[in-house]
Order: structure tokens, then sequence, then C-alpha cells
């Protein structure tokens, strides 16, 4: 009963990091603006509309000040009491525009990471999850949904087996020492089946590195039906 509540709480609260997490990455892409387009806004005449009313700040103040600082208020007056699960899919360098809601660039990414530790959550395997959600079902004193462990922890894992896994997300897991772990559909990994999925050597590889984890995500990527029959393929993984 401990474990389902705790469940419930990561979901209520996940939507609440990841928006975080965007509007810094947001943050930093608006930090980018050129001199050039800096120089063009302030040559601009202001209207009489604009200067009868009171200075505002500028775009910066009010990105560091609105929603990243609201996001993370939320989030601490929670510091605890959830552990948030995000999932990714696929990495490109580029965007890869509009309607590729599962394609995540290094730059976010890496800004993501860069988000979490700054915010004191400490990224952990998801061995170490169960570990903390068996302990906390044993304490008979918990109450409520909330865990509280008083501490900000968060795991990182990935579906499907994509070459990008490997190529573009596991170098960063190793550069900001964080675990992660992917969950692999075996026939496509296998049999290389729609877009690149890394190899069984390059999943011992990121296995052998300590900070990756590589489990299964079904066969192929069919649901399991209850009640419904199924077989259990057993491939050549060292």
């Amino acid at each position: 009963m401990k474990r389902r509540k705790a469940i419930a709480a990561v979901l209520a609260a996940v939507l609440s990091l990841v928006s975080a997490s965007a509007a810094y990455a947001e943050e930093l892409s608006e930090q980018e603006m050129t001199k050039q387009e800096a120089a063009e806004v302030l040559e601009q005449e202001p209207t009489e509309q604009e200067t009868a009313e009171p200075p505002q700040e500028d775009a910066t103040e009010q990105l560091s000040h609105g929603k990243v600082v609201d996001a993370a208020e939320d989030a601490e007056s929670l510091e605890g009491e959830y552990i948030p699960v995000l999932m990714y899919h696929h990495f490109a360098i580029r965007n890869m525009g509009v309607g590729n809601g599962v394609v995540t660039t290094t730059r976010e990414l890496e800004d993501h990471l860069h988000y979490f530790q700054s915010q004191g959550y400490k990224i952990i395997s998801l061995e170490e999850l169960d570990s903390l959600l068996t302990a906390t079902e044993r304490d008979t004193h918990a109450e409520g949904l909330g865990l509280g462990l008083g501490k900000k922890y968060l795991c990182i894992t990935m579906d499907d087996g994509y070459f990008s896994n490997y190529d573009l997300a596991y170098p960063l897991f190793k550069k900001y020492r964080v675990p992660a772990s992917v969950f692999a559909v075996t026939d496509y990994v296998t049999n290389q089946i729609g877009i690149q999925k890394f190899t069984w050597n390059q999943a011992e590889t990121m296995e052998k590195s300590g900070y990756m984890k590589v489990y299964s995500h079904t066969a192929d990527h069919q649901p399991v039906v209850a009640g419904k029959e199924f077989t259990v393929r057993v491939g050549n993984i060292k």
C-alpha cells in the first residue's frame, strides 16, 4: 500500500519538475539573444503608452523570477515527499521540429541534468529507488502519500534502445556522473528494426561503465494482454 501511494505521488509531481526544467531551458535560450538583436530593441522609440507605464524588468529577470522560481518553489514545498521518474526516448543534436515530442536534443538533456543538480536533486538508479521504497514500506510510522525522505531524489529512464541513447546520452551521463536505465525492445536491437538501435556490445559497454543499466521493454513492443498466451524469447545476451 505504501508503494502504491508513493507511485501516485510520483505521477502527480512529475509535471511540476518537468515544467521547471523546461522553463530553465527556455531561460537559457532567451539569454542567447545576439548583441545585434539587443541593439535593435534599444533603438526603438517608446510610444506614449509605453512611457506612461512603470519600468519593466528585462526578459532575463522575468524568467528568473517567473516560471523557473515558481516551479522550483512548488517542487521545494514537496521536498522528499516523492521521487520523480523521468522517461526519455530518442536524442538528436539538432531540434527535430514540431511533431517530434519524443526527441530530446543533447542541449536540452544537458540543461536538464545541470538544472537537476543545481536544484539539489540526487539522481539515483532504479535499484536505489527500489531500496528506498522498500525501506519506506517497512517504516510503520510513515503516514499519508508522501515518503518523508527529507531529500530530493530523481530517476532517469529511456525507452526502446535507440543508438542515440549510447551515442549522445550516455556520454552526458558519464560527464555528470549520474546513473540512468534504458529499456530496450530486444528484437528491435537484435535485428536492428526501425530507427537505428544500439548493439548488444554497446549495451554491454554501458553496463560495464556503472552508469547505465539495460532492461527489457518486451521483445516486439506489443502490449501484453492479461489472460492471453504469449511466448518469452531469450536472446544471446552475455
